[in-house]
């Protein structure tokens, strides 16, 4: 008796291509479908980043998966996984979000990673692209050392990367790009002012989404000849030691907040002797101090 075939049918994979950085679509992206190495089907994004792969594939109740694979110049390659049972897949669309080359580049995989984009230049047109590069070394010389002598939950040490691709063009995509670099806290800024020293408005992104898009810290008279002396006003510091929190906030450990504001005021206070405590810390420890029960961390 000759074996029976399995029964195939039509089955539509459908979804859109996006960039990760600005979620804005991506035109004229290839887009695969594929089981193993076998291709099952190809198509393109169209002008709304919207893709449609239609296929005959076997009806059978297991699960099968594949997985798609997007290429387009300028971008790092992107997937996302599907899985078909009995001839439908387990979503009626898939994201696929695609990474710019210019920031693929920056993506180290450390867990508490602070990136530092670009900086745009002043109206006179001096060009500080540099300033990323010696924002980050600063950073690395006066935080990451300090920090590491306080109190903090286990395996939290800081890693300072210099991004000058990241270069969001609007305030609003400054969470996406924390998520899309895999970074804790992502900051950006303009120059307002030159000279012998440096006016520098910083703006922060977190990847939940915590900080708006106006949230910003004005730092007055930096020098950025030399990073070993870079001072940063305390609320620059205040912001990125509090992005930390949000990871934990998110997963309700509450009393490992409280751990880190709490060698944040400590470490302000060495960094920045004299000033008061920024408000975004005291906030965020009374906020965290107050839903745990370990309240005898707190002096």
């Amino acid at each position: 008796m000759l074996a029976t075939a399995s029964a195939v049918a039509e089955t539509i994979v459908k979804g859109r291509v996006i960039d990760a950085s600005t979620d804005a679509p991506v035109i004229g992206a290839e887009v695969e479908l594929l089981r193993a190495a076998e291709v099952l089907a190809v198509g393109d994004s169209d002008n709304s980043g919207r893709f449609l792969l239609s296929f005959a594939f076997e009806t059978t109740p297991e699960q099968r998966a594949l997985r798609l694979r997007v290429k387009r110049a300028g971008y790092a390659t992107g997937s996302a996984k599907v899985i078909v049972t009995a001839g439908r897949p387990d979503r009626d669309a898939y994201d696929v979000t695609m990474l710019p080359d210019a920031l693929a580049r920056c993506v180290s995989g450390d867990p508490y990673l602070v990136t530092v984009g670009r900086f745009f230049d002043p109206p006179s047109g001096a060009n500080v692209v540099q300033l990323s590069g010696y924002l980050a070394r600063a950073l690395s010389l006066h935080l990451a050392p300090e920090l590491q002598k306080k109190h903090l939950p286990d395996g939290l040490q800081l890693t300072f990367v210099e991004c000058t691709g990241a270069s969001p063009h609007s305030l609003a995509h400054l969470a996406n790009y924390a998520r899309a670099l895999g970074a804790q806290v992502f900051i950006a800024g303009d120059v307002i002012e030159t000279g012998a020293r440096y006016t520098v408005r910083t703006y922060f992104g977190d990847p939940y989404g915590v900080f708006g898009p106006d949230t910003s810290v004005v730092n007055r008279d930096v020098d950025i000849a030399d990073p070993a002396a870079v001072a940063l006003d305390a609320d620059t510091y205040a912001h990125m030691l509090v992005a930390l929190t949000h990871r934990y906030v998110e997963n309700g450990r509450h009393a490992e907040c409280v751990d880190i504001c709490v060698a944040a005021e400590q470490l302000i206070q060495e960094l920045s002797p004299g000033q008061p405590t920024p408000k975004i810390i005291s906030d965020q420890r009374e906020f965290c101090a107050a839903r745990t029960e370990n309240a005898r961390l707190l002096p």
